[in-house]
């Protein structure tokens, strides 16, 4: 009896008792900011100028930047040295580190001018004197809002623009642009009332290049900071495009086309007393600088040329013209000749009027052959042997062409002529800029040709370029329809890779062209007035692009329906469902129309949807059986409304796995509270919980646009999984090293878990509230404590079925090479290697740089091998082009073996981690982005 009292007082004190569960504590974290060591500079000790110029040396390598309170005292110990020292190199190092400190942020250096100005006053060395006006420059940027210290920071600049040596001159010019204005005036008597717009005009005629640069690109700082240059510069600026210096050529067509921006409509004169519009002039100014012999200088006018959008039609169209015009010249007609000849009032022999009347004398600097302005520009940098300078023109000519539909019929020819470029990225950029301006053109037959030719070329790039090109782009003629149509198939043929290219190609030049379309229906459809022909096989990728250009064409030119076969209605019928993106809906005689059809079961499958998951709502008011009964009816149902409409697939994809999921965890729970330690038992839980721990990682790598709501409850399923295989693992074995190793993972996952949520303001459900405030006051992690923590939070697990997004999208990828399961082995040298190339599209993945190679022999040994993002290539809309080798190697094998490859996410478990930064020192996992596609190889054995 005793006993059994005994036994019954310690049963009531081993009774748990369930308390609701408590919000997690908020932690501070107190840090202590770190003392900044007070940086030393001693010079006095120093016995040369060399170990001088060591010591300033070392400190602006190991201790700049330094905080703003040491800075007074270091430079009242540089200051007070340079005045002492006699050595140029030490007080011009000095002078840099006073340039670097002065501009240290949240340092006022406004009283540093005080002690520099009397420096650069007493300096007779001109690199130091360089030095200091480069310190009054930091100062007044550090300053920007101070415009009386600016004034006295460019009035001492000023003061020693008359400096000997270019290098001073350059460094007061740079000040002066960067904090002067034209309009302020000198103080000195020699020099009152002259502004330093004037200063500035007459150094750009000083006797060095650097300082006449330096002048020009003071003005373009000016403009830069908001401040509008005169007009009257422009002459000056324009007789310096003759300059022989590469640098002022280069600085004055900028700032030629930054006055054409200015005052456009200006008028300036040119030969012969007339007035043009300033920005024609300095279009044809710009232009001339095409045929400069800097390539630099012919980049940038290229460049610039596409930028002058307000250009006068007839001087834009000159630039494609091969004749040498003269510059800027007015044509007159015949009339208005004969009317100048009969004002004149000149005597004449009679058999022309005024034909003897004396004539100008023509002075020799007027007559030039080299100064052709606008004529042929584009002719010219289109031909330049320098790829960057024909890119550059192809750019301008595209811009131009876009505001200019004459201009756009004009360029049509000098684009097509860039097909035939040597270099494949100018090629690229000649059809993309064809492309920008195809609503302007209409294709001749002369021109199909040249361009139906980069076909047959081996770069992908180039031929889906050619294929986006041919969507957008009008024929002329029925013959280049026809030569296009052909051209495309031979690509097929050529390139079967290319097949939904060609397709999506083939559709919009049907929609484009019914009319043309009509005319080749027969010749298209190979049918035959009298007789049966036979039927083509829907198995051919090139009678499928035939039927896709002709269904898209019937859509605005009904009349081509009574020219269809018979066959041709069951045909439509097959690709009207298979590949409906491509196929529109058509009203054909015998079809019955499945677009209503269609979109009234979209209706009904959306609403079955939208039930299913409002049943789930429910779910926590149910008993165990009948809850796991409902989760496993709506995965059933989920799948297969998957298979019914794939627009639904990845809402109904991502609510099958994460209901899984939760089925899966209810399934343990009811296990380890009714089963308990059996071994059976632990194992079947193990197992189970490691894969809801894959499905949540599949949830959050393959779909794209979960919300945080749906992260948050997701990784709280996930940490569950851990926790109960944890709770399995110490059941099975509580004494394996494995269990200690698990403790350390949970407490990781919870600590994340909870930085995750805290972040992101988002709640905690019952289950993860009172673990984290659990573990946060253990002391240990021994698997016993572990054990204790997670029976006593085992109990307040709720099904509690959350609706995911339903803006999801799911990773897909199709791969187009190499073509899977080939009869065909690739045959290569065993211990060697060999390429296979590996064409693939990716849609709905955020980043590329988490993209891995999968590559898995037959002994079942697996490779991740990383892309290099130049062989990614980004086309919008979280959609990618994988373009790469794939390198193949292995010992000897007896018989011809067949080696996986497909593509794979890499991603981390660390929550706070983001996907961009996935370092090799977390764990990295992978997960299947599609099936693989199975190479035919046979290593084979070496030659001896």
């Amino acid at each position: 009896m005793a006993a059994v009292l005994k036994k019954r007082a310690l049963a009531e004190f081993s009774q748990v008792i369930q308390e609701p569960p408590k919000p997690p504590l908020k932690r501070l974290r107190i840090t202590q900011k770190q003392k900044s060591i007070e940086p030393e500079i001693i010079l006095n000790n120093a016995s040369s100028s060399q170990e001088t110029l060591e010591q300033l040396q070392n400190f602006s390598q190991n201790q700049l930047p330094v905080s703003c309170e040491y800075i007074d005292g270091i430079l009242r110990a540089l200051l007070d040295h340079c005045c002492k020292s006699k050595h140029a190199a030490v007080r011009a190092k000095i002078a840099s580190l006073v340039a670097q400190l002065v501009a240290t942020e949240g340092f006022n250096p406004a009283a540093v001018p005080d002690d520099i100005i009397p420096l650069l006053k007493n300096e007779e060395s001109h690199v130091v004197k360089s030095q200091y006006i480069m310190c009054l420059l930091s100062i007044g940027k550090a300053l920007p809002q101070d415009t009386k210290l600016h004034q006295v920071l460019v009035q001492s600049a000023k003061q020693n623009l008359n400096d000997t040596s270019h290098l001073v001159r350059c460094k007061c010019l740079d000040l002066i642009g960067w904090l002067g204005s034209p309009d302020q005036r000198l103080a000195e008597e020699s020099q009152s009332g002259k502004s330093t717009q004037r200063v500035l005009g007459e150094f750009t005629h000083d006797q060095d290049p650097r300082v006449r640069t330096c002048a020009f690109q003071a003005m373009l700082h000016w403009h830069n900071r908001g401040i509008k240059l005169d007009a009257g510069i422009y002459n000056a600026v324009c007789d310096a495009l003759r300059d022989d210096y590469e640098g002022v050529r280069l600085v004055t067509v900028s700032l030629i086309w930054t006055l054409s921006q200015l005052y456009p409509d200006s008028l300036v004169k040119v030969k012969n007393t007339e007035e043009v519009r300033l920005i024609d002039d300095a279009f044809g100014k710009i232009c001339n600088m095409v045929n400069d012999i800097s390539m630099v200088i012919r980049v940038k006018a290229s460049s610039l040329l596409g930028t002058m959008h307000d250009v006068s039609v007839k001087f834009l169209e000159q630039t494609l013209d091969k004749k040498l015009m003269s510059n800027m010249r007015r044509k007159t007609s015949a009339h208005d000749r004969a009317k100048e000849h009969f004002a004149a009032g000149e005597w004449a022999t009679g058999s022309k009027w005024a034909s003897d009347a004396p004539k100008d004398l023509i002075q020799e600097n007027d007559v030039s052959v080299i100064d052709t302005g606008a004529c042929g520009a584009f002719v010219h940098g289109l031909e330049d042997e320098y790829l960057e300078v024909r890119t550059a023109a192809i750019e301008s000519l595209c811009q131009l062409a876009t505001r200019s539909p004459s201009f756009a019929a004009l360029s049509q020819d000098s684009l097509v002529d860039m097909f035939n470029d040597e270099i494949e990225d100018v090629r690229l950029n000649a059809i993309r800029s064809l492309k920008r301006i195809a609503i302007h053109l209409t294709l001749r037959e002369d021109q199909l040709e040249i361009i139906t030719g980069c076909l047959k070329d081996f770069s992908y790039d180039m031929r889906e370029a050619l294929h986006e090109m041919f969507e957008c782009i009008h024929m002329g003629t029925k013959t280049c329809l026809n030569e296009c149509i052909m051209a495309l198939l031979d690509n097929l043929k050529r390139y079967p890779q290319d097949r939904l290219s060609i397709w999506k190609s083939c559709q919009y030049i049907g929609k484009n062209h019914p009319h043309l379309t009509l005319a080749l229906t027969t010749e298209l459809l190979s049918t035959h007035p009298y007789f049966d022909t036979p039927e083509p096989d829907m198995d051919d990728p090139a009678y499928i692009a035939v039927l896709i250009l002709v269904f898209n064409a019937t859509v605005d030119n009904p009349t081509m329906v009574p020219l269809f076969p018979d066959h041709t209605f069951r045909h439509y019928q097959y690709l009207r469902d298979s590949i409906p993106e491509h196929v529109p809906g058509l009203n054909l005689p015998g079809v019955c129309s499945m677009h209503k059809v269609k979109k009234d079961a979209s209706q009904e499958l959306s609403r079955f949807l939208n039930n299913a998951l409002e049943r789930l709502s429910k779910v926590e008011t149910m008993n165990r059986n009948s809850a796991q009964q409902l989760m496993e009816v709506t995965i059933r149902d989920l799948s297969r409304l998957s298979e019914l409409e794939p627009k639904l697939s990845a809402t109904t994809e991502s609510m099958s796995i994460y209901i899984q999921c939760h089925l899966l965890v209810s399934k343990a729970v009811a296990d380890l509270k009714t089963s308990g330690r059996g071994h059976k038992v632990c194992n079947v839980t193990s197992t189970s919980m490691s894969k809801v721990k894959k499905l949540t990682q599949k949830l959050e790598s393959l779909f794209v646009g979960l919300t945080i709501s749906d992260l948050a409850v997701i990784r709280q399923l996930g940490l569950k999984a851990y926790c109960l295989q944890l709770l399995a693992t110490i059941h099975g074995n509580s004494r394996d090293a494995a269990c200690l190793q698990m403790c350390d993972d949970v407490y990781q996952r919870v600590t994340e878990l909870e930085s995750f949520l805290s972040t992101h303001n988002m709640p905690f459900d019952p289950f993860t509230a009172r673990l984290v405030s659990e573990l946060g006051e253990l002391e240990s992690r021994q698997p016993a404590i572990f054990l204790r923590v997670l029976q006593s939070t085992l109990g307040l697990h709720k099904i509690d079925i959350h609706t995911l997004s339903n803006n999801v999208q799911k990773a897909h990828v199709v791969i187009h090479e190499p073509v899977s399961e080939s009869d065909n082995p690739i045959r290569f040298t065993a211990g060697l290697t060999v390429g296979v190339q590996f064409i693939a599209i990716i849609e709905n993945i955020d980043d590329s740089h988490n993209l891995r190679l999968k590559i898995k022999y037959p002994d079942q040994e697996e490779q991740y091998v990383s892309i290099k993002q130049a062989d990614c290539k980004a086309m919008g809309g979280n959609k990618y082009r994988v373009s790469t080798e794939v390198i193949l190697s292995h010992t000897l094998w007896s018989d011809p073996c067949y080696i996986e490859l497909s593509l794979a996410k890499a991603f981390t478990s660390n929550y706070n981690s983001s996907d961009t930064e996935i370092s090799s020192t977390n764990k990295l996992e992978t997960v299947d982005l599609c099936t693989p596609v199975k190479v035919y190889v046979s290593p084979r054995p070496g030659k001896r």
